[in-house]
C-alpha cells in the first residue's frame, strides 16, 4: 500500500505519531493538573515543524550538488526529502530552548516527543518491511509500443524504477527530463515507464512531439499496475532491487535529488545483502 486515500503513507504515518504524542501528552496532564495541555499540544507541534526544518535542511545540505542544479526544487517539500536522524536532533535541541524557563515541563514533553518518535519509527520500519517482504515486481501483462506482449516481472535481475505516468498529466512531463537525464547516468538500473490508460498512437506522438528520450516505454491500457500499487494519482515512481522487491517508493514528479537519494537507497540495501 503506497497510500491511504489521496494521502501517501509516510504523511499518515507522520498523523498518527503526532496523534500518539498528544494522546501521551494528554494522558500525563491528567495525572499531573495544571500543566496545560493545550500549551503542550502547541510545543509538540512546535517540535514536529522544528524537526521537519531540520530534516529538511539536512537533506538539502547532503544532495547540495544535485539541488545546485535546480535551485528552485529545495522549496518542493512535497517531494519528500527529509533526513530522519538530523531531524530528531533539531527537534530535542528545540525543545530544550522551548523550555529553557520552564524545566519542569521538560519531562512529561519529553516523554510526548519520544512516544511519537517510538510510534514514528515503529510504523515507518514495520511498512519498509511489509514492502520489502510482500510487495514485489508484479507479473502484469503489459505491451510495447509496437504492440508485443510483455510482463514487468521479465525486468526482474537489476535494480529496476518503473514509473507510471500519462501524456495528459502535467507533473509526470515535468519530471520527464529528470527521469530522462537519471536513465542515461545510471546505466546498471533498468528503467520502465509505464503508461496508464492511453493509446500507444498518443504516446508515440507526445514522446516525438516533446523530443523525450526515454526506452522501455510500457502500454497499461487498463491502469492495472497503478491500481495493484493503490496509487492515488500520477505520477508514480517505484524502485526495486535486483531480487525484484520494492525498497523506495515516491509519489508525484520527482526531483534529481530525490532521485539520487533513493536510488542509493537501494544500493546500500543491495550491499549490506551481499555482505
Amino acid at each position: 500500500m503506497l497510500s491511504l486515500g489521496p494521502l501517501p503513507m509516510p504523511v499518515v504515518i507522520l498523523l498518527l505519531a503526532l496523534s500518539c504524542s498528544l494522546g501521551v501528552a494528554y494522558t500525563l496532564e491528567r495525572l499531573r493538573p495544571g500543566g496545560g495541555w493545550r500549551r503542550q499540544a502547541s510545543q509538540l507541534v512546535d517540535l514536529l515543524l522544528a524537526g521537519l526544518l531540520t530534516a529538511r535542511l539536512a537533506f538539502v545540505l547532503r544532495w547540495w550538488p544535485e539541488y545546485m542544479a535546480e535551485p528552485l526544487s529545495i522549496l518542493m517539500i512535497h517531494d519528500g526529502g527529509f533526513l530522519a536522524l538530523p531531524g530528531v536532533a533539531g527537534s530535542v535541541a528545540f525543545g530544550l530552548w522551548l523550555t529553557r524557563h520552564d524545566p519542569g515541563i521538560r519531562r512529561p514533553l519529553g516523554a510526548a516527543m519520544f512516544a511519537g518518535l517510538f510510534a514514528w519509527a515503529a510504523l515507518s520500519n514495520g511498512l519498509r518491511l511489509f514492502q520489502q517482504h510482500s510487495v514485489s515486481i508484479p507479473g502484469i501483462a503489459l505491451l510495447t509500443l509496437d504492440g508485443r506482449p510483455t510482463r514487468l516481472s521479465d525486468f526482474q535481475g537489476r535494480p529496476l524504477v518503473v514509473n507510471l505516468w500519462a501524456s495528459w498529466c502535467p507533473p509526470c512531463r515535468r519530471e520527464m527530463p529528470v527521469l530522462e537525464a537519471a536513465q542515461d547516468e545510471y546505466a546498471d538500473t533498468q528503467f520502465v515507464f509505464v503508461n496508464q490508460r492511453e493509446p500507444a498512437s498518443a504516446v508515440i506522438a507526445y514522446l516525438q512531439r516533446a523530443g523525450v528520450r526515454i526506452e522501455q516505454v510500457l502500454l497499461d491500457t487498463e491502469g492495472t499496475v497503478a491500481a495493484s500499487f493503490q496509487t492515488p494519482g500520477l505520477p508514480a515512481t517505484l524502485f526495486f532491487d535486483a531480487e525484484g522487491r520494492l525498497r523506495e517508493t515516491h509519489l508525484g514528479p520527482i526531483t534529481t535529488a530525490s532521485f539520487a537519494a533513493k536510488l542509493a537507497a537501494i544500493r546500500g540495501n543491495e550491499a549490506a545483502i551481499a555482505r
